[in-house]
């Protein structure tokens, strides 16, 4: 049957397999330029991340290393410095008349974002930060003990065993560093007496106790906020066009902003110190919040701009303002086009718009000047962290990675892309032909990939060599597949093409599919092996050989046979 119809239609099975091929091609071109399939040299034969043997040498060079406090320790310690994955929202005019920069397209967009964020599971992974929690009141130290190091509050209220408090307040410097840190994170620790301890996270894997000299070390009125985490904004041009300046400022105030360090006396670190997470005090905050300023000439000034420029918006997720205005849009649209010649102008700031530009916008749109932002008719693109965090504080911790995102594969696989296709198809028929929703995300592409199924994060140097092994294959099989139709030519089949063509294709299909096997079974074996190279390399020559197979056995001898019928007559 198959070579019957093989035999009448050979230009149709030619061209549907050079159209296999050619989409194959497009789709592997699409990813890679999407960035959802990702080329990384250095994955090459020296990726031994996943080997067992790997983690023992780590924590060698890791033993051996200083646990330094500077801009290498501070960051890398800290328990949310996982890898995370991005899920990306991308809103595309269909005819790439439309622009999307305008408040209908950009409220649009942030609904999405919204519903995103709602989808279960999501709110569990996302990157967190830290604050206040809100409704919630503070607790007021009442009491020091130096002796035994606790606190006593007020009214008998305690935080929960292990929770995290930050302390408003002042200390008294001992040694040359305060006790508690204004804006400090710290852990809780129940005593037996109804009073609690505060412990710093040290790098070292390990909570270290407060140390208080005296009972006047905590100012009177200090304070200890209960701690909450939210979701990191996403970064998104509509978070920074429609943003809501009350909402801003109340997260700003209540912590939910970026962290600072701070060196603190009596870490393992370059002059016997360690670093601990400090809020920085915003000018306009009022004194009773996490933020408030006790100091205004040394607090970072947001007076009036909550919500206006990047350094007073809360980097945790904020409901967007559903009653901005066309006008107010553009003229916040129009700082992503600063006049870095201008007197006054924030280097700082023009780099940190210069990265939603490229985040979040086309490599071809450009400013029409200073204050003008181009118009935006392809797409435009928000991003929302998901993956962590993992338990631990150091430098080892990062080699979960690979369980993190194995469990992200198996709950996009269940859960989160089902879920995505709905939002996504519900999205699409709001705009009816308008404006296209697209959702995707590396994680999600293996849940629906074959490549995914094996196991495989990268595509490595050395999977690369199986092309050059396949030429020699490829090439072999089609010299056996033409000897063996010229062969037939001397049998006496005449002009019955069916019957020669069946006898080439059964003559020479069964020896190739054996030796195919056979090799594909080898290579299989190999993606067994625990060094991710080795075992990158087998699973994927094992799929270049099969695909090989298929299209010697379809495309070349439909083209042999339509070289046959067309030309040689």
């Amino acid at each position: 049957m198959l070579e019957t119809s093989m035999v009448q239609h050979p230009l149709v099975c030619l061209y549907a397999s050079c159209s296999l091929a050619a989409a194959g091609i497009l789709l592997a071109l699409a990813l890679l330029a999407d960035g959802m399939v990702v080329f990384d040299a250095s994955w090459g034969v020296l990726d031994v991340r996943a080997h067992p043997l790997q983690k023992h040498v780590d924590a060698f060079f890791q033993g051996r290393a200083d646990w330094l406090a500077g801009a290498s320790g501070g960051e890398d310690f800290d328990d949310r410095s996982q890898p995370l994955a991005e899920i990306n929202i991308m809103l595309q005019s269909v005819e790439g008349k439309e622009d999307l920069m305008t408040l209908k397209n950009l409220q649009f967009l942030r609904s999405v974002e919204k519903r995103l964020m709602q989808v279960d599971g999501v709110r569990d992974r996302c990157q967190k930060n830290i604050g206040a929690a809100s409704g919630v009141a503070p607790f007021l130290v009442e009491v020091v003990d130096p002796d035994r190091d606790t606190l006593a509050l007020a009214r008998g209220r305690l935080p929960g065993d292990g929770s995290t408090v930050l302390f408003r307040g002042s200390a008294v410097a001992v040694e040359g560093a305060p006790a508690l840190l204004d804006g400090g994170r710290y852990d809780v620790s129940h005593a037996d007496d109804g009073t609690i301890r505060l412990l710093v996270r040290h790098p070292s894997l390990r909570q270290q106790p407060v140390d208080f000299k005296s009972v006047g070390d905590v100012a009177p009125g200090s304070l200890l906020f209960p701690a909450e985490e939210l979701c990191s904004q996403t970064l998104s041009l509509a978070a920074f066009a429609l943003p809501s300046p009350a909402e801003q400022r109340a997260a700003v105030c209540n912590g939910h902003h970026a962290l600072q360090r701070v060196e603190l006396a009596g870490g393992r670190g370059a002059a016997g110190k360690m670093p601990i997470p400090v809020l920085q005090p915003v000018c306009g905050c009022p004194t009773d919040t996490l933020a408030g300023a006790s100091n205004i000439s040394a607090c970072m000034n947001c007076d009036g701009k909550f919500g206006e420029v990047l350094r007073c918006s809360s980097s945790a997720l904020l409901s967007g303002n559903s009653k901005a205005s066309e006008e107010g849009v553009r003229s916040r649209l129009a700082a992503l086009c600063p006049d870095l010649g201008a007197a006054g102008s924030d280097a700082s700031e023009a780099l940190k718009l210069d990265h939603i530009r490229r985040a979040t916008l086309p490599a071809s749109w450009s400013c029409l000047g200073p204050g003008r932002p181009g118009e935006a008719r392809s797409f435009l693109r928000s991003s929302v962290a998901v993956g962590g965090p993992l338990g631990g504080h150091t430098k080892l911790s990062r080699l979960a990675r690979g369980e993190q995102m194995d469990e992200l594969r198996s709950w996009a696989k269940n859960s989160l892309l089902s879920n995505v296709l709905d939002l996504q198809a519900a999205a699409n028929a709001e705009r009816d032909g308008e404006i296209q929703v697209l959702i995707m995300s590396e994680f999600l592409f293996p849940a629906v990939c074959f490549w995914g199924l094996l196991g495989q994060r990268h595509m490595n140097l050395l999977s690369v060599l199986a092309f050059f092994a396949e030429i020699g294959v490829g090439a072999d099989a089609i010299f056996v597949i033409v000897d063996t139709w010229e062969q037939s030519a001397k049998l006496g089949f005449g002009h019955d093409t069916v019957s020669r063509f069946a006898w080439t294709f059964r003559r020479a299909g069964w020896p190739l599919l054996v030796t195919t096997t056979t090799a594909c079974l080898c290579f299989i074996v190999a993606g067994f092996s625990p060094i991710p190279s080795v075992s990158g390399f087998g699973f994927f020559a094992a799929l270049v050989f099969a695909m090989n197979y298929l299209l010697t056995m379809t495309l070349f001898m439909s083209a042999l046979l339509a070289y046959s019928e067309y030309s040689e007559r």
